[in-house]
């Protein structure tokens, strides 16, 4: 991963092979950016990414919230496997429950 600050503004440049992704708080420095980095080799821009590394990227601008998700790894990991006819099955625990050094004490062959 590499950073170009230019004017106390970071922008995060992760570089694979020959893709490059940005990320910056600010749209203006990042276009001056590639602006700059257009005139040392071609580009081709790509629209924002929504896949990177088998990572689906999801992003919700009002909020400022950006999401990252697994999941299309984990059905192929399934079928590779042969597990995608398995049946899912709840949690045996209480949702939510706190656990104590109080509750480990009182448990039978609690081990530390």
């Amino acid at each position: 991963m590499h950073l170009y600050l230019e004017d106390r503004i970071k922008i995060f440049v992760p570089v694979f092979v020959n893709d490059i992704i940005l990320a910056s708080k600010s749209a203006e420095a990042q276009d001056a950016f590639v602006a700059e980095l257009a005139t040392h080799c071609k580009l081709q821009d790509l629209e924002p990414t929504s896949f990177l590394l088998g990572i689906e990227i999801t992003r919700d601008r009002p909020k400022r919230r950006l999401y990252l998700s697994q999941c299309q790894y984990i059905v192929n990991k399934g079928a590779v496997f042969e597990m995608t006819d398995c049946k899912s099955v709840g949690t045996p625990m209480t949702p939510g429950l706190q656990l104590s050094n109080e509750v480990l004490d009182k448990t039978e062959g609690a081990n530390r």
